[in-house]
């Protein structure tokens, strides 16, 4: 399948998963385009911020894909940086992150509030297994396609 379309039908999957959820896992492996992919999906929900502890250089990326991307230095920063009325939280590289960032993201999750959404970024679903009963969704992205394994996840034992 060509590259292009491939982006394309992952962007237009994870955007109605957007649209439809609050709580969404995407998983794959390195270069499947999940990042990419979170970026662009997300330009078009208000305000959008960026959260990692990889220390990748994320800004080439929200250049070309999302320029509206707001990169957090810390997640404590985003409950004081929310402007809209539903904004996206995009946290990449799960395997990376402290115990502390964990923490405020369990909390998030566990808020169930309508007024933000989130997006996890993580290769594997064993990266983020104690974070499954929090996904209303989990997209996967392989090299040329995307599926929704889960939406509305009820019960985390059946998985």
């Amino acid at each position: 399948m060509d590259q292009q379309i491939a982006f394309a039908a992952k962007e237009e999957i994870l955007r109605n998963t957007i649209k439809t959820h609050n709580h969404i896992l995407v998983s794959g492996w390195e270069g499947a385009g999940k990042t990419v992919t979170a970026l662009k999906a997300g330009k078009g929900f208000g305000d959008v911020y960026y959260y990692s502890e990889s220390g990748i250089d994320i800004q080439p990326y929200i250049s070309r894909y999302n320029d509206t991307v707001r990169v957090l230095k810390d997640m404590h920063d985003f409950n004081a940086a929310k402007s809209s009325d539903q904004p996206l939280l995009i946290v990449d590289d799960l395997d990376k992150i402290s115990a502390d960032t964990l923490n405020i993201i369990i909390s998030m999750l566990s808020e169930k509030t309508q007024n933000r959404k989130i997006i996890l970024i993580a290769r594997t679903l064993m990266d983020v297994e104690g974070l499954l009963s929090g996904m209303d969704a989990v997209v996967r992205l392989k090299h040329d396609t995307a599926e929704i394994l889960f939406s509305t996840l009820k019960d985390i034992n059946n998985i």
